[in-house]
């Protein structure tokens, strides 16, 4: 396929691909008796956009458009300003999910010709209002009750760290689970199984020396990084010496792991 146009983001539903640039959005069936065949080519002010069996989703100043595949807006979800902008959007099957840039949360039947939102708003944090990072990443299960987030920590507003866990939220029990991957691993992509909804599976790349404290729960005070010089062991450096070895010899690069996830039994490997 030849595009007249550049590619930003591209999403698939059935047999049917959506390219866009956050100027235009084009829509092709694809078939192997036909290859490619153009659908909708329209004006399409969207940086972020999903497709669904029947509508395309185009985020736009605080709401979100729902569009025929001819791009004419069918009707239209008004976000509030303290919910901030759409980053992120992933549709499967009749439920679709989505995250704004301050860490909301919202999970929609889309199944009708008007979308209803399932539960409440949930912010991406603990109970007692403990952050639990920047999300940058969704995916979301077949059943639309389980959503796999991929954050970074954010320890100062200008530094933001990779972040060697993964979370789910799970709707039905409005809580999250976490799974760290390794303390020098970071979840790149996110994919649940088409049809098992329990079934996850997860990208991981190796970044050196990234190493544990990485993520807020692991800060520590500055008496407890510096430890004087003499309180400094030759074990100590021996057994440092060892681990860098270790390191050395781990598998560097990248790497699928395949993951359980039910709320009676939380994340498995």
């Amino acid at each position: 396929m030849t595009l007249g146009m550049n590619i930003k983001g591209i999403d698939c539903c059935g047999n049917h691909i959506l390219f866009y640039n956050g100027k235009f959005a084009q829509i092709y069936e694809v078939s192997q008796q036909n290859g490619p065949q153009l659908l909708g080519n329209f004006e399409a002010h969207s940086n972020v956009a999903a497709l669904t069996q029947d509508s395309v989703v185009l985020s736009t100043d605080n709401k979100l458009e729902i569009c025929s595949y001819q791009g004419e807006v069918k009707h239209v979800l008004q976000l509030t300003e303290n919910e901030g902008e759409v980053i992120s959007i992933d549709a499967r099957g009749r439920f679709m999910a989505v995250v704004t840039s301050n860490n909301m949360i919202k999970i929609f039947d889309i199944a009708r010709r008007q979308y209803k939102q399932l539960g409440v708003t949930r912010k991406f944090e603990m109970k007692a209002n403990v952050p639990l990072g920047e999300i940058k990443d969704i995916s979301l299960n077949a059943d639309g009750k389980k959503l796999c987030i991929l954050a970074d920590q954010q320890p100062f507003p200008s530094i933001r760290i990779p972040d060697t866990k993964f979370y789910i939220y799970d709707v039905d029990m409005d809580n999250f689970m976490e799974f760290q991957v390794a303390n020098n691993r970071v979840p790149l992509e996110a994919f649940w199984d088409q049809n098992d909804k329990r079934l996850l599976a997860i990208e991981t790349e190796y970044v050196k020396d990234l190493g544990k404290g990485t993520t807020l729960d692991q800060t520590a005070t500055e008496g407890q990084l510096k430890p004087g010089l003499d309180n400094i062991k030759l074990e100590e450096i021996d057994n440092d010496f060892k681990n860098n070895q270790k390191k050395e010899d781990e598998f560097q690069g990248k790497s699928i792991e395949t993951f359980f996830v039910t709320s009676d039994f939380k994340v498995k490997k």
